[in-house]
């Protein structure tokens, strides 16, 4: 019966390709974690300032555009009636 011999010269090597092998699916994998935590906190931060303009619009009556404001008022906007407005509630006038 012959012996097999498994000596370090076999398997010279081996444990280079499967270092290389695993750093090619690692590295990318390590590299894309942390800009998919970026781009899930942007998304969530998007959604929340979204969330809180649609909250303010709802329960302060003065943050309705004011084009929107004279449009439910007359049917259309008047700039006259509109640069009234604007100088009565901010001192703003239209040139």
């Amino acid at each position: 019966m012959r012996h097999l011999d498994m000596t370090k010269t076999n398997q010279s090597g081996q444990s280079l390709a499967e270092f290389s092998v695993a750093l090619v699916v690692l590295v990318p994998l390590l590299l894309i974690v942390p800009l998919l935590g970026k781009y899930i906190d942007m998304n969530q931060a998007a959604l929340q300032a979204s969330r809180y303009v649609a909250w303010e619009k709802t329960v302060d009556p003065r943050t309705l555009g004011i084009a929107d404001f004279f449009a439910t008022q007359v049917g259309d906007v008047d700039m006259t009636l509109y640069s009234q407005w604007l100088q009565q509630n901010y001192g703003i006038t239209l040139q």
